[in-house]
């Protein structure tokens, strides 16, 4: 068994400012911008001496942001499938219509983003085939973003600076964290799905040393998200990692995509569809 690693680039990791359509399904990814540092952090609260060494694990805060709140506005596929429904009333307002109602809509909602870290990614022998992979840990913070309707001078409900909510006070967690890890190669134009790889966690475990459980995108779909505190006794952080085989050995920049550490989304209408962008955490490394 053996181990190798990949250099991330000097702001390796961030929310990238763009929306891009993903591939095969209507989702769409795009990032906001945030720079990542590296963290002394002990990998489990029951052994407080085991500590990663500096800058080895990378730490990517919440980035969460106050327009996220809200998607639109949009025009409703009713209406814009059905523009004959459009009619003029004589005893009501144009804007009491089914056909004006659903035009120019604005949806807003809570918004909440994982805290996620993870180690550079890396490569290992299993059974003579090289495996790649990548481990992280994903941490609920709380701190989640709500839109606030605020009255102005006329006593009209508007829209201005959501609220922050406090960590205690988040009445719905986000109860799981599906992960979808896509390995990107912009200049060979591949990309690899995160892949379950029998024997290869148990092998990335013991190699790592992490105590506690180890999950593959799977798994960790199944484990329920909770609230980490310092103060807690109990570490609610999950550790799992992302695997992919059958990597063009040619590689030598790349990118891995994640997909799933928060709800916040956009709409964009396409005609008469709607696609619903997602915004994904982008981490660009380099292979020496």
């Amino acid at each position: 068994m053996s181990v190798s690693g990949f250099r991330p680039f000097s702001r390796q990791a961030k929310w990238c400012p763009k929306w891009s359509v993903c591939c095969l399904v209507s989702l769409c990814a795009f990032a906001a911008s945030q720079t990542s540092f590296g963290q002394v952090i002990p990998t489990s609260r029951s052994n407080s001496n085991r500590f990663y060494a500096k800058d080895a694990l990378f730490e990517i805060p919440p980035g969460l942001e106050y327009g996220e709140t809200f998607q639109g506005p949009i025009d409703l596929p009713l209406v814009v499938q059905n523009p004959d429904i459009a009619w003029q009333p004589k005893y009501s307002a144009p804007s009491d219509t089914l056909a004006e109602m659903g035009r120019q809509v604005v949806f807003r909602g809570d918004v909440y983003c994982l805290d996620f870290a993870f180690l550079t990614v890396r490569v290992i022998e299993i059974q003579g085939k090289p495996v790649w992979y990548m481990l992280y840990r994903i941490r609920y913070l709380g701190g989640d973003l709500r839109p606030t309707a605020e009255p102005d001078a006329y006593n009209n409900q508007v829209y201005a600076t959501p609220a922050k909510l406090p960590a205690d006070s988040v009445s719905e967690l986000p109860a799981r964290f599906s992960p979808l890890f896509r390995l990107h190669v912009n200049n060979l134009r591949k990309e690899y799905l995160d892949q379950v790889i029998p024997g290869a966690k148990a092998m990335i475990a013991s190699k790592e040393r992490i105590e506690g459980p180890l999950y593959d995108s799977i798994e960790m779909q199944k484990v329920p998200v909770k609230l980490w505190r310092d103060t807690d006794q109990v570490d609610n952080t999950l550790w799992g990692v992302a695997t992919w085989t059958d990597v063009d050995p040619r590689i030598d920049f790349f990118s891995v995509h994640v997909q799933g550490l928060t709800n916040a989304q956009r709409l964009k209408l396409e005609g008469d569809k709607i696609k619903y962008l997602q915004k994904n955490l982008v981490l660009n490394f380099s292979r020496p």
